[in-house]
């Protein structure tokens, strides 16, 4: 059965969403697409289930079948860019395919953390619209709304400790199977 052999694990908002499909219009590369379940396929969340969990990360066998359309492309990837924010991603993935080659795309972190904290706003993970609220090292995680769906990835200025991160998955791969962007 086909799997990953790459991944693009993040940073969010760095630009990883326009690689995913600048990679699908390669013929030799599969990554999952479904336009009733974008969201679903483009972000699987398959290997952080300490930022995320059920129903909006995907379990193993569904994870698999995700795959199923791959035929006989050299290159397969998963392109969740939370990974990266995760502590335990980058373990999971070197346990999953060991050599599988790993892209981290990465910008400025101040922007980073703009841009994120920016992003969960819209999509509901946040409610706080001061910005210098939102990154208060004090603040209580129980103040998120209900439907945050990782509260973790959402103190930022853990999240913006993007060497921290990288870190990890340069501890679980050797540098030969890290790229950066």
């Amino acid at each position: 059965m086909p799997h990953p052999n790459f991944f693009i694990v993040g940073a969010p908002k760095c630009g990883t969403t326009s690689l995913y499909h600048w990679l699908r219009e390669r013929p030799d590369v599969f990554l999952p697409f479904a336009h009733d379940r974008y969201w679903r396929f483009k972000e699987p969340y398959r290997f952080c289930p300490d930022l995320v969990a059920p129903p909006h990360r995907v379990e193993a066998d569904e994870y698999e079948r995700m795959f199923d359309q791959a035929g006989d492309a050299p290159h397969r990837g998963d392109a969740s860019a939370i990974h990266l924010l995760s502590d335990e991603a980058a373990g999971r993935i070197r346990n999953y395919a060991p050599d599988a080659r790993i892209i981290i795309c990465l910008r400025h972190p101040a922007e980073f953390l703009v841009a994120w904290w920016r992003d969960c706003l819209y999509w509901g993970h946040d409610d706080e619209i001061d910005f210098e609220r939102a990154i208060d090292p004090a603040r209580d995680a129980r103040a998120l709304p209900a439907r945050c769906w990782y509260p973790k990835a959402v103190d930022y200025r853990r999240a913006a400790r993007l060497s921290l991160h990288v870190r990890r998955f340069l501890d679980a791969f050797p540098a030969s199977q890290v790229h950066f962007v």
